[in-house]
Formats: C-alpha cells, sequence, structure tokens
C-alpha cells in the first residue's frame, strides 16, 4: 500500500485535484477535464482529455483517484519532489 511519502504526495495534490474533481465523487472523469479546460479558455478536445485520463488511470477503470492523480504527478517531478523537501530556488 502507501509509503509515508506517498500519503505526502497525495496531500500535497489533495487541493489541485478538488479543483479538477467538479463533482465531488473523488474520481476525474475526462468530462469533468474538459470542462476545467475549456473554463480557462483552452479549446481541449474530448479525445485529448480522455488520453490525458488514460495516461494517470493506473486502474484502468476510465477515472483518475486522487492517489493516480499524484502518482503520475510525481513520476513526472524532479528528484527533489520526490524526496518530500522543497527546494529552496
Amino acid at each position: 500500500m502507501g509509503t509515508p511519502s506517498a500519503v505526502t504526495d497525495t496531500n500535497h495534490y489533495a487541493d489541485s485535484f478538488r479543483i479538477l474533481d467538479a463533482d465531488g465523487d473523488g474520481k476525474v472523469s475526462a468530462a469533468e477535464l474538459v470542462k476545467l479546460m475549456r473554463s480557462f479558455g483552452d479549446d481541449v478536445t474530448d479525445e485529448a482529455a480522455a488520453k490525458a485520463v488514460e495516461l494517470m488511470d493506473a486502474d484502468g477503470d476510465g477515472l483518475v483517484s486522487l492517489d493516480e492523480f499524484a502518482g503520475y504527478l510525481d513520476s513526472r517531478s524532479p528528484e527533489d519532489s520526490r524526496s518530500g523537501a522543497p527546494t529552496d530556488g
């Protein structure tokens, strides 16, 4: 299951995830992602949103959980984020 650093990483991303999770069900769908991106003026296609969800969807249910979201972002972050230590800039 989760390690202490995984819990920390999940907490680190929770606020961002809540913005994506428009209906508050704990999962982000491609439709929610499209709605959010279009509200920011991005003309994202349904196909592009589905591909983004597919990249993050570790369990294959077609939705992104907070754990999947955090895991995906951590896998793409620089080494300093994996240690849990903030950077001094």
